[in-house]
């Protein structure tokens, strides 16, 4: 049978392997990972600029599998911006939401993300902590999260402590045997 594991403090079991849908744009290989018997199907408001989300939530429907799947989408904030007010960041969170919901056809998504965090000013940005807080209250998203590329070891030390993020997404492989810290 398919190996699974419980993903971070969600609760939500998927397989260990899953599709991260970011640069594909043909709907037949997401149908086809669902048929395999992958779960976890993750994309990103910010690919392909909502395509790839669009295609996510028309296969699942087509499929009729919205029930079986398990969908993860980031909210990303260009590093430019992230100064704006927490109000500003906050309704900036919330409007991306609300068009991903819209873009996947669906009413909540399973984690909701925080895309692309690399300091520990923007993991703690209140805007974006109350605005994945309102959301998972509202229904709209299940489990929250962040992912991380750079300043990895700093967030995920912080984060643990924190004790609002449910999930990280975050970026490890062989490249990284020699980063203690990480």
């Amino acid at each position: 049978g398919v190996i699974t594991r419980t993903l971070g403090r969600t609760g939500i079991r998927v397989p260990v392997v899953n599709m991260g849908v970011m640069n594909a744009d043909n709907p037949a290989l997401v149908r086809r990972a669902f048929e395999a018997g992958m779960r976890l199907f993750d994309t990103a408001a910010y690919y392909q600029r909502g395509r790839n989300e669009e295609m996510v939530g028309s296969v699942l429907r087509e499929l009729g599998a919205r029930d079986q799947a398990v969908i993860a989408t980031k909210v990303f904030l260009p590093p430019p911006q992230r100064g704006m007010a927490p109000g500003q960041v906050k309704a900036f969170f919330l409007k991306t939401a609300e068009e991903s919901l819209r873009r996947l056809q669906t009413d909540h998504v399973d984690i909701l993300y925080s895309h692309n965090v690399s300091t520990l000013d923007y993991l703690k940005n209140p805007g974006v902590l109350e605005a994945l807080q309102a959301l998972k209250k509202q229904g709209k998203t299940r489990s929250i999260g962040f992912s991380t590329h750079q300043g990895m070891a700093e967030c995920l030390d912080a984060a643990a402590g924190m004790g609002v993020y449910d999930v990280v997404l975050t970026t490890f492989n062989y490249s990284f045997h020699s980063d203690a810290p990480l």
